[in-house]
């Protein structure tokens, strides 16, 4: 193996940082897999707030705005959630559908 294929298997090793559940306490495992995750949602709660103030400041219909953001938000995360409980379900089954 070439020094330079080395040395990018390397970086990519070190880019995909993975959590060794086999070594190491599992308190702070968790807690390495679980901070990206609550970074994350962190987030999306920052924007979700920011887009619900500039909605609201939207003249003569903000009101209206907002209550049809309100509405329409839990049914796409409903959506979104059973998307993801399908796809995720459903993936180990395609290997199999053609035998």
């Amino acid at each position: 193996m070439s020094t330079e294929s080395q040395n990018e298997k390397e970086r990519i090793e070190m880019i995909m940082k993975r959590i060794d559940f086999e070594h190491g306490s599992i308190p702070s495992n968790i807690l390495n897999a679980a901070i990206p995750m609550l970074v994350a949602q962190l987030l999306s709660l920052l924007y979700n707030v920011v887009d619900r103030i500039y909605i609201a400041r939207i003249p003569h219909v903000g009101t209206t705005a907002l209550g049809a953001v309100g509405l329409c938000f839990p049914i796409i995360v409903i959506i979104t959630a059973f998307s993801n409980l399908f796809g995720s379900g459903g993936a180990p089954l395609f290997p199999s559908a053609g035998a």
